[in-house]
């Protein structure tokens, strides 16, 4: 008897130790996941994290622990037709890797999220995840003040603007860093105000801290997207306690950062209100008629992914400033209509689900990732990591609560 004990002991500790490891790889993935400075160039740049992330789904791969969403018709569509784009395109050398990009990206970032979801459980997921936000938070903490003070950290600088640091630790500028924040401070703020959830009070403070001290204007153009949507969505549930909680709150804490981080709101956000969207985006949306006549002469399939600085005479780093326009210009109409119908199909679902289910955290998350594909046409890059880790999140916690539902049916 007592050996058996043992034995049952035993076997417990295995397989925490190896769900550990599992584990562990994933807190490492989701925390290098915007390491864009760290990689390997071998003509193209391949991301540290991208070869971690293929090693935890390869762990998941030998625990059986691993799956992809079965007949997504969407997906399969968009994936030939991108490969379509590649190949007409007269500049192949540079379209191919990106097609390897689109499948990579598919498979070992929306496929690590969504199974890890699947098998362990959205919480414990979310619970990594958290915890790598805190973990970045704190580093562009570090880095803003070290600046502040003299005393660079060169491994991590991003310069300066009229004497402000401009911290963005690994990734490639700070406004990267507010995109991806969006998600997290959304998903927070909308457990927190709609739905009364007061552990999420550390998370809101922690977000909107990142946001402030990363000073990109596209983190204060994220917080006032985040806003309005609790705010629509608590005037449609006729909350209008939660709208005063709200507006108390944003009183609170934009005197509080006024007070600290003066000379920031002065020059990231209050220039919105003086300059104007097309004065304080860094000439993005000087591009968009350019990218806009090249979108009209190659409307169908594009001028290929990744090879637009190529077609106008320029060189890789000459991107286009939207990703929508990106998506147009580069991809063509038809490939642009499935990649957002795959965004858009998987929020609707996951916020559709969530309110049939009363699940909080699966509307919240849904929330987030709207916030985020708006915050992101002041940027591109349609292939970047987290946006893919997000819409797995949502594919697979979505994928949970639908069977949830059909065994409550099923009983009934």
């Amino acid at each position: 008897m007592q050996s058996n004990v043992v034995a049952i002991k035993q076997q417990r500790q295995a397989v925490r130790t190896s769900y550990g490891i599992i584990d562990f790889m994933t807190f490492v993935t989701i925390l290098l996941i915007g390491a864009d400075i760290f990689g390997i160039n071998i003509g193209v740049n391949i991301r540290i994290v991208q070869i971690l992330a293929v090693l935890a789904v390869f762990l998941m791969l030998v625990k059986d622990k691993f799956a992809l969403p079965s007949k997504n018709i969407v997906v399969a569509l968009l994936i030939v037709l991108f490969l379509f784009s590649c190949l007409v395109s007269q500049y192949k050398r540079i379209t191919l890797p990106y097609f390897m990009w689109l499948v990579y990206n598919y498979i070992f970032i929306f496929g690590l999220a969504y199974s890890y979801i699947l098998y362990f459980g959205f919480r414990r997921f979310y619970s990594i995840f958290r915890l790598t936000m805190y973990v970045q938070v704190i580093l562009v903490a570090i880095q803003f003040f070290a600046e502040l003070i003299g005393y660079p950290i060169p491994f991590f600088s991003t310069g300066t603007f009229h004497g402000i640091p401009r911290p963005a630790i690994w990734f490639y500028e700070p406004s990267y860093f507010a995109t991806y924040l969006s998600f997290w401070l959304t998903v927070s703020l909308v457990m927190y105000i709609c739905f009364n959830d007061k552990k999420q009070l550390m998370s809101v403070l922690f977000s909107l801290l990142g946001m402030i001290l990363c000073t990109a204007t596209t983190g204060f153009v994220a917080i006032g997207i985040a806003v309005f949507i609790v705010v629509v969505y608590s005037i449609r549930r006729n909350k209008w306690n939660t709208i005063l909680k709200l507006f108390i709150m944003i009183l609170v804490l934009g005197l509080l950062a006024y007070v600290l981080f003066k000379d920031i709101v002065n020059t990231f956000v209050l220039r919105l209100i003086t300059q104007g969207i097309k004065g304080s985006d860094g000439g993005r949306t000087s591009m968009y008629k350019e990218i806009w006549n090249v979108f009209k002469d190659n409307w169908l399939f594009g001028v290929g992914p990744g090879a637009y600085g190529y077609y106008m005479g320029e060189d890789r780093s000459y991107v286009p400033s939207n990703v929508t326009l990106e998506l147009l210009s580069t991809c063509g109409i038809l490939v642009t209509v499935l990649f957002y119908t795959f965004v858009f199909k998987t929020i609707y679902s996951a916020y559709r689900v969530g309110k049939r289910n009363k699940n909080n955290y699966l509307v919240a998350c849904s929330f987030g990732m709207l916030v985020f594909i708006i915050v992101l046409q002041a940027n591109q890059n349609y292939l970047r990591l987290y946006m893919w880790m997000f819409l797995g999140i949502l594919a697979g916690y979505t994928r949970i609560e639908k069977k949830k539902r059909i065994r409550k049916e099923a009983v009934k």
